[in-house]
């Protein structure tokens, strides 16, 4: 699946060039590519990081570009719509977002590439309310302050529902190798 995606980018990518050079006009051609760039994030990603991070790419992608462009004077666009590019690279960054999110995630071994299912129980956040003390921190015990031992005060314990899906919610070894895996 993970190649199916980067088969499809650069198809993506190949078709913008050629669409380009054919004299497409570029409001036929952006919209194409975001049509293409939104099915291909419906089919590939479907995640609410995955969104958020191939907006971001097809915000900073081209604002890079525009930098480059401007300062180095390394390469131009022959035809380009504002400010030194021409618009419809912002669907093709986006779709590159998502192929390389599905790349990145077929290398930490995470469902081959494919997106999965956001946690119900936490929202990905990999972190529920402790339920020893209700998310507190703390409790009371014969009128005394006690921090609670279990989620050694943050009010916070690692989500079971997140760990048993990969199949090491019974492994503290297997819970902390996981999570040095993951970005802060």
């Amino acid at each position: 699946r993970t190649a199916v995606g980067i088969a499809y980018f650069i198809s993506q990518y190949w078709l913008s060039g050629y669409l380009s050079s054919t004299g497409m006009p570029h409001s036929q051609l952006f919209l194409l590519l975001a049509v293409l760039a939104a099915a291909g994030f419906w089919v590939f990603d479907f995640t609410t990081t995955g969104l958020v991070v191939a907006i971001m790419t097809a915000v900073g992608g081209p604002a890079l570009e525009v930098g480059l462009i401007h300062y180095t004077h390394q390469y131009s666009y022959l035809d380009p719509d504002f400010i030194n590019i021409p618009l419809w690279i912002a669907p093709v960054y986006f779709f590159g977002a998502v192929a390389n999110g599905s790349l990145v995630r077929s290398f930490r071994g995470e469902g081959g590439g494919t997106a999965r299912k956001v946690c119900e129980v936490c929202n990905d956040s990999r972190v529920t309310l402790c339920p020893n003390c209700d998310g507190k921190g703390l409790y009371f015990s014969y009128a005394q302050r006690i921090d609670c031992s279990c989620c050694r005060g943050s009010g916070q314990v690692i989500c079971r529902a997140c760990f048993s899906e990969l199949g090491v919610e019974n492994s503290v070894e297997g819970v902390r190798e996981f999570m040095k895996s993951r970005p802060d």
